[in-house]
């Protein structure tokens, strides 16, 4: 198998691989984190010691998306730190008529995660897409797979161009699940995919640039084998009855629900949860990465 750094590969070669039904591993690292690449060639460990691997594999028509994240060394490094679960005051203020207390925990622990942690398949034939969270995504739910729009999204082409290594790209914006999101996408790479659920552009989105997602640029593309495994995955969505998008969001309120009643029966008993005029009210603001979806809860 051979490795093609995307700084050097020719335009002409690639064109030539896709008639030929080639292939591609794309492979994504956090758009300026500070890190290195590991020597697999598609993991990439941050100077905070969390090691991520953010890969797309397509060869057109269907292609798969996932999103590994481990932060077994950050764990390590972080569990000679004192743990002090002891809630302590912020900041209070009166809004409303109420007060209010921030607060926070002294010395929090750190959990340690290695999971999979976001997959999407896409089958642009069918125009069909179907995507599973972990749990540390999703808030509890247990891995599913559910359905949604395939590129859903109404891109604005920005009269932009920049250069990223050789590759010259164009800039697009969209507002797509509650936020502004900003991609620069090569027209030389005639596969109109992304990262995560994006795409429907001419050309294969290289940068991401999203204020409540990891923002990703395209580090490298190997030519591969189309894993048969993949088209069989989609295949077998195709034939069961899979959940949508709002059952999606059903679920997630559910266990989102679920989290608020534990924490507002710890904060009826917590008895440091005191200011000067009594015992504060206290909210809990939680959003769901990549889908944006936010929700606020007084305890």
């Amino acid at each position: 198998m051979k490795t093609i750094i995307f700084f050097f590969f020719s335009f002409l070669v690639f064109i030539t691989s896709i008639y030929a039904q080639q292939a591609y591993l794309f492979v994504y690292v956090p758009y300026e984190e500070s890190g290195k690449m590991m020597d697999d060639s598609i993991s990439f460990l941050s100077d905070e010691g969390i090691l991520t691997q953010n890969l797309l594999i397509t060869n057109g028509t269907y292609s798969c998306f996932y999103n590994f994240y481990d932060n077994s060394i950050k764990y390590k490094q972080d569990s000679a730190k004192p743990i002090d679960l002891t809630p302590v005051m912020v900041k209070e203020y009166d809004s409303a008529g109420q007060h209010y207390g921030q607060m926070k925990l002294r010395h929090p622990a750190l959990v340690k995660q290695v999971d999979t942690s976001c997959v999407v398949y896409k089958n642009l034939h069918e125009q069909k897409l179907y995507f599973e969270y972990s749990s540390r995504i999703a808030y509890g739910v247990n891995k599913k797979f559910f359905s949604d729009t395939l590129f859903p999204m109404k891109w604005t082409l920005i009269p932009q161009e920049k250069k990223f290594g050789n590759l010259l790209c164009k800039k697009a914006t969209t507002f797509f699940r509650n936020r502004e999101i900003t991609v620069w996408y090569c027209p030389d790479i005639p596969i109109f995919d992304g990262p995560w659920k994006l795409g429907g552009l001419p050309g294969l989105i290289v940068c991401w640039i999203d204020p409540y997602s990891p923002s990703l640029l395209l580090k490298s593309m190997q030519r591969i084998d189309f894993p048969e495994t993949i088209r069989k995955r989609i295949a077998s969505f195709q034939a069961e009855k899979i959940p949508d998008y709002i059952a999606f969001k059903k679920t997630i309120e559910k266990s989102v629900n679920q989290l608020r009643i534990q924490l507002q029966q710890v904060h009826q008993n917590c008895v440091d949860c005191q200011t000067s005029t009594g015992k504060t009210k206290a909210s809990l603001h939680i959003r769901i990465p990549y889908e944006n979806i936010v929700y606020d809860f007084e305890l």
